[in-house]
């Protein structure tokens, strides 16, 4: 088992926080032997899938189950919209955020009305507010590290973004994504993936990887429907002290 202290945790969610990393062939009495060592308010446990052992320990321990973490991955071969978005093809654009545009993307993030179904904004020990801040915070970071913020249009307005971290020179991680508030029931999530797509074929990525919640089944049938597939999961508890 992995143990992760979350320093910047104090910063987004205003508690201490940690996390345990267990693997699908590990032992869960030795996993679970040293849990009470760890004071901090806030832990979350990753268990990777086909560890039953562990997931049953763990919630002996206190653990509640949350939500299932899953990795997906797509090759980027030839990309083509699926029939029934054919005919916004024509509409869509990205363009690469300005630093006002990354500014006002950050604001707009910071409001909670963009990742409702994170399951942060899903506990009632923090809520919307606190997902948005967390969230903001988390992107700012990673931008200011040389991470790339698309920006989706369709007809000329933006509707979404994405943040994008190469890994190799073969792989780019799409770590954070989403429709704009005012999109939301618009019927436009496929946007952003079809864009993704013809950004990293420019940049000559190879393969996209990205997680997804199971909290947001909607979102992982539109990953499936364009082209991406799960190739790892974790379930992922939390405990309060």
């Amino acid at each position: 088992m992995v143990v992760s202290e979350r320093p910047w945790e104090k910063r987004n969610l205003g508690v201490e926080s940690c996390a345990f990393y267990i693997k699908k062939d590990e032992n869960a009495a030795e996993c679970m032997k040293d849990l009470g060592k760890y004071q901090h308010q806030y832990q979350v446990m990753y268990i990777q899938w086909g560890n039953a052992a562990a997931l049953k320990e763990a919630q002996k321990h206190g653990f509640i189950m949350t939500e299932m973490n899953l990795h997906l991955q797509k090759k980027l071969n030839t990309e083509v919209m699926p029939s029934i978005y054919k005919r916004y093809e024509q509409h869509l654009a990205y363009s690469i955020a300005s630093s006002g545009e990354q500014e006002w993307l950050l604001q707009t993030i910071r409001t909670g009305k963009i990742f409702t179904t994170d399951r942060v904004a899903m506990d009632s020990h923090f809520g919307l507010e606190c997902a948005g801040r967390r969230y903001a915070y988390w992107a700012e970071d990673v931008l200011a590290d040389g991470a790339t913020l698309l920006l989706m249009k369709y007809k000329e307005k933006v509707i979404s973004f994405d943040i994008l971290v190469g890994r190799d020179n073969e792989t780019v991680d799409a770590i954070l994504g989403g429709l704009l508030p005012e999109f939301e029931a618009s019927g436009l999530g496929f946007v952003g993936l079809y864009l993704i797509s013809q950004w990293a074929k420019g940049e000559n990525y190879k393969k996209i990887v990205t997680n997804v919640s199971s909290n947001n089944l909607p979102i992982l049938r539109l990953h499936e429907l364009f082209g991406y597939g799960v190739d790892d999961l974790a379930y992922v508890l939390t405990k309060y002290l």
